[in-house]
């Protein structure tokens, strides 16, 4: 297909790297420029770069192809901010950062950006290693096949509170945190997390084919015997927290709760009940994430119920979720 530069725009058809991007435009590529990568080509990025836009897997006319974006090791990818642009991932590309130990890959905002970088599509493969990625913005679900190894990523989630992960996720020794409030991963697909893995600032999220339920309201402190808390069996983790060894059989988690009102009567504590229920009761089998964990497929053994919400602004719950396999 070829490769050319005009009018701000990259259209890469054939394998090429940084050198070779730099010479089509006569200069490094900048944060005004967009980059197509499509029809089997390969882009190896091996020093620093900057761009307005990147689409792996599509062409400027928005039709699909195969096609690939690699990362070495001490290679930073620098996007633009604010104005709508970002990272596209279409369902037959693949982006990879392969960092090193003592050369970690880097993604974040360009030098200059005071923004986020929005992640605007990402439905092909995402494998990333030894790397550090900031300043990103989740607007688009993830429907890939998503690895994390030895990341640090820091994100913002404007679109939902809830990132929707439809593909395969695996996370080893690596975190996830949100900037802003607490948010909630809803897993569709197998997921896998090592002990050294956390999911940080993030809330308890059940979800199964048809239902997600974020359980966005803290439980309140009201002095009884009962305090609503939400703990991990000590029988199955010992000192160490069960949620984090994910991938192991015949797991267990016990959760203890309320939903709480706060000046709008009591429709969203009901709503919040009549969907636990309703999910409780569903033939399916449901994902569980939470701020240490995963659990890809479960079902809810015990759910009793405490109190109604007729004679208090505040509804218990208690349930456990048991792993199958």
């Amino acid at each position: 297909m070829g490769n050319a530069y005009g009018s701000n725009q990259f259209t890469i058809g054939d394998d090429t790297d940084l050198d070779g991007l730099t010479a089509l435009k006569g200069g490094a590529p900048a944060k005004t420029d967009e980059i197509y990568v499509f029809s089997g080509a390969v882009l190896t990025i091996t020093g620093d770069i900057n761009c307005k836009l990147m689409k792996v897997g599509v062409d400027t006319g928005g039709a699909s192809s195969t096609a690939s974006v690699i990362i070495l090791a001490g290679a930073a990818l620098g996007f633009a901010t604010g104005n709508g642009d970002g990272l596209y991932i279409d369902a037959l590309g693949d982006f990879t950062m392969t960092g090193s130990t003592g050369s970690q890959c880097v993604m974040t905002r360009a030098s200059g950006e005071s923004d986020y970088f929005g992640l605007q599509q990402m439905d092909g493969g995402f494998h990333v290693q030894d790397a550090y990625i900031d300043y990103l913005d989740y607007i688009a679900p993830v429907d890939a096949t998503f690895e994390l190894t030895r990341v640090s990523m820091t994100v913002l989630f404007s679109a939902t509170t809830i990132l929707t992960v439809s593909g395969p996720l695996a996370i080893a020794s690596s975190e996830i945190t949100s900037y802003g409030n607490r948010w909630a991963l809803a897993i569709y697909g197998d997921a896998t997390m090592d002990i050294f893995s956390v999911l940080k600032n993030a809330r308890m999220c059940m979800a199964c084919s048809t239902q997600t339920l974020v359980f966005d309201d803290d439980p309140d402190d009201i002095g009884e015997d009962n305090t609503p808390i939400v703990s991990i069996n000590p029988p199955l983790g010992g000192s160490k927290s069960r949620g984090k060894n994910v991938g192991l059989q015949g797991r267990k988690i016990a959760v203890t709760g309320s939903f709480k009102t706060e000046n709008s009567g009591t429709d969203r504590l009901v709503t919040h009940f009549l969907k636990m229920k309703y999910m409780a009761q569903l033939k399916d089998t449901f994902s569980l994430t939470w701020d240490e964990g995963v659990i890809s497929k479960c079902l809810i053994t015990k759910f009793s119920y405490k109190r109604t919400p007729d004679n208090v602004q505040e509804r218990f719950y208690s349930f456990e979720i048991q792993e199958i396999y």
